[in-house]
């Protein structure tokens, strides 16, 4: 990959306005939205306590917590501007008590972009620190922006049966973010791998909820691939088969990871994850990858 950077961003600090990454005529900037503190136990819900505090080692805060970083990603093209999830939005994070997150049009800005800059917005599922940010006071913050999410993800987020199924803390933000696009007619709601702009795609990778979706990003025989949620942290790569207390389809969740890092070891794809810093190539690594990121 020409220019390849890892992890530009600094979650909650310093934005770089450089490209994370170059593939082709693309680029790829890393949108940091910030942090938030996690219990161990929810990220790895059935991982051995013994194996995941080693693997822990020197990477918890003083309450014993982990902080993952919320990264979207924004694609330059020649000819438009698209931006992969909006991250949790100053709203939810005054909501949820965390204000190192809600960052993102701080971090936009620091690349030298502005909403009216984005030409398109890619959804790769409902949780509410990937779409908070869709809405800013009241008002959707990519007004002039098409917003594209998945068929079964859209349903899942929109249909009250469905929502009153799921922890409220999960459904609020829906609630109150998709609607307002719908009414706004600016939802493509698509059925299966679609090209959203050239050369870049929304795949379909469920498990983590119903209707997840990676986007590929490929330009003149290189490929990035940005793998939202099918992956929580760096561990789940070395360990695939482990689980967080919010990936819905639990077999569905651990089959579409280890595909899609199959796909990326063998295809030497540039791979990069909402609350993973590093950005890299993965590779086979004992029972499981790991992710090697090059200067």
């Amino acid at each position: 990959m020409s220019d390849h950077a890892d992890d530009r961003s600094q979650a909650g600090g310093t934005v770089d306005p450089k490209p994370a990454f170059k593939i082709g005529d693309f680029a790829g900037y890393i949108i940091s939205d910030g942090q938030v503190p996690y219990s161990t136990d929810f990220v790895f819900s059935n991982a051995p306590a013994g194996v995941l505090q080693s693997g822990l080692a020197g990477r918890l805060d003083e309450r014993g917590e982990l902080q993952l970083p919320y990264h979207c990603l924004l694609v330059t093209t020649p000819s438009q501007n698209l931006l992969v999830d909006a991250g949790l939005g100053q709203a939810a994070a005054a909501a949820w008590g965390v204000p190192a997150a809600g960052r993102m049009l701080e971090s936009l800005a620091g690349t030298g972009f502005s909403p009216a800059d984005i030409d398109v917005v890619v959804i790769s599922h409902g949780h509410p620190d990937h779409i908070g940010g869709l809405v800013d006071g009241g008002k959707l913050t990519f007004p002039g922006a098409r917003h594209v999410i998945e068929a079964r993800e859209w349903d899942c987020w929109t249909d009250e049966d469905q929502l009153a199924r799921l922890p409220d803390g999960l459904t609020e933000t829906a609630r109150v973010v998709l609607p307002l696009l719908a009414q706004a007619d600016v939802v493509d709601v698509v059925r299966g791998e679609t090209e959203v702009v050239p050369g870049v795609h929304l795949v379909p990778a469920p498990g983590h909820t119903n209707g997840h979706s990676v986007v590929t990003v490929a330009s003149e025989g290189q490929q990035a691939i940005f793998l939202a949620d099918a992956v929580l942290d760096e561990l789940h790569f070395t360990h695939p088969r482990w689980l967080s207390a919010v990936d819905m389809m639990p077999d569905e969740t651990i089959a579409t990871r280890i595909r899609l890092l199959d796909e990326a070891a063998r295809d030497s794809s540039l791979v990069l994850a909402y609350h993973v810093a590093g950005i890299g190539q993965v590779e086979h690594h004992h029972d499981g990858y790991r992710l090697f990121t090059q200067q």
